[in-house]
């Protein structure tokens, strides 16, 4: 997707001291309280506050006794929707990946490159920019799948069964052949026969785990992009 303009909205949470930066990350990830209940915080607490806020495993109490690349780490595989131990990434890197994966652009080589690149204070900006204004994915890749028909980038092509269906990069429109749709009750990823499956009743794909059915494990990663 294109990367965040740099606009007033952008520019008032850039020029924040970066505390006040960070609570507000978390103030908008929780999407509740204040920029003043949490700004005061050691940064270290303020770090485990957004990991667990973002969906990452561990306790407030692990990161905050871990080096705060484990919290980097644990922010950037619950926000991609991946896994992995990434605490050899230094700080700007690591907010480079978290902040490319909030917007949907880890599939993107040139914009990850652009995330990395930029100062501190415009990679928070960035993804306190999306939480406040979510935006929307027209394509998800699916990665990891031990049947390699799986892998690839799904582009959304319109509603079956209520929900949103994908078919790859290229291919023509189908609901019934090389998709990736809700079908009666759960997800499928279709290339013929059910390669992977998902019970869980979510608005999208990448929302949900899937299991192998005739495909082979390991079951794919989604990821939401925008192409």
């Amino acid at each position: 997707m294109a990367l965040p303009t740099l606009d007033a909205t952008f520019a008032s949470s850039a020029d924040l001291p970066r505390r006040q930066m960070l609570a507000r990350w978390l103030v908008e990830e929780l999407g509740s309280g204040s920029i003043a209940d949490y700004y005061d915080l050691p940064e270290r607490y303020l770090w485990a506050k957004i990991a667990v806020a973002a969906g990452a495993t561990k306790t407030e109490a692990d990161y905050i006794s871990l080096p705060k690349n484990y919290a980097w780490s644990d922010i950037y595989n619950a926000v991609a929707g991946s896994s992995g131990n990434h605490t050899d990434w230094s700080e700007n890197v690591a907010l480079g990946h978290i902040s490319a994966a909030y917007r949907g652009d880890t599939g993107n080589p040139a914009n990850l490159a652009t995330y990395i690149d930029w100062p501190w204070r415009y990679k928070v900006a960035s993804i306190i920019t999306h939480l406040a204004t979510p935006i929307t994915y027209n394509a998800v890749i699916v990665s990891g799948a031990g049947s390699a028909a799986a892998n690839a980038t799904w582009t959304e092509r319109g509603t079956f069964g209520g929900k949103p269906y994908y078919n790859k990069l290229g291919d023509p429109n189908s609901t019934s052949s090389n998709v990736i749709r809700w079908s009666t009750n759960q997800w499928e990823i279709y290339t013929g026969s059910p390669l992977y499956v998902s019970n869980s009743d979510t608005s999208f794909p990448w929302q949900a785990t899937f299991i192998a059915a005739v495909g082979s494990s390991p079951a794919p990663t989604l990821t939401p992009t925008n192409v």
